[in-house]
């Protein structure tokens, strides 16, 4: 994991961002494209705290605090990076 993984994170997300743009008949996207995308951002959310727990640079503490930060579907996502990372070490 690393800069290449991130760069493809924000790569998937502008282009599901822009994706449910061309697709939403109004300003707002529909719950479900919102819902999809906060699993994706807690996701690279995970990634990245991965990266740096492997690396040294962050612990419990930082991982307390950006667990705090996040509710449903990005904590969903936020975990099964974790889950994954935890099993396949």
């Amino acid at each position: 994991m690393g800069a290449r993984d991130e760069t493809a994170d924000a790569a998937a997300m502008e282009a599901a961002w822009a994706a449910v743009e061309a697709t939403a008949p109004s300003p707002h996207p529909p719950y479900q494209a919102q819902q999809a995308l906060r699993v994706l951002e807690g996701e690279a959310a995970a990634r990245e705290f991965v990266t740096k727990a492997r690396s040294g640079q962050a612990g419990g503490d930082e991982l307390a605090v950006e667990v705090c930060k996040l509710y449903g579907p990005g904590l969903r996502g936020y975990c099964s990076v974790l889950v994954k990372a935890i099993r396949h070490g």
